[in-house]
């Protein structure tokens, strides 16, 4: 019983880094930024990736099984594309 609920801390932590991902390359794609909801994407994906490196470190010390470790490795990816990605967004010329 107890063993399924450290799984279920992890998997939680990797869905939400999977969300993070799908909601940052919407929002990221170019027909996307030119409508007003391109913005709901952005926080989307800056809130799921957030939760999702809160859920990582819980399950990451609270477990130290495979499934967080492979939680801990999408979430980080997750969360510095999106930095990188918001980075480059800032420094794109605005088309209006």
């Amino acid at each position: 019983m107890y063993r399924e609920t450290k799984n279920n801390i992890a998997k939680t932590s990797l869905w939400f880094g999977i969300a993070s991902l799908i909601c940052t390359g919407i929002f990221f794609i170019p027909t996307v930024l030119q409508f007003a909801f391109g913005i709901f994407f952005f926080f989307g994906a800056f809130l799921l990736s957030f939760v999702g490196i809160v859920l990582t470190i819980i399950s990451f010390f609270k477990e130290r099984t495979k499934m967080s470790i492979v939680a801990v490795i999408i979430n980080g990816a997750v969360l510095s594309v999106f930095i990188l990605l918001s980075i480059a967004a800032a420094h794109m010329p605005s088309a209006y």
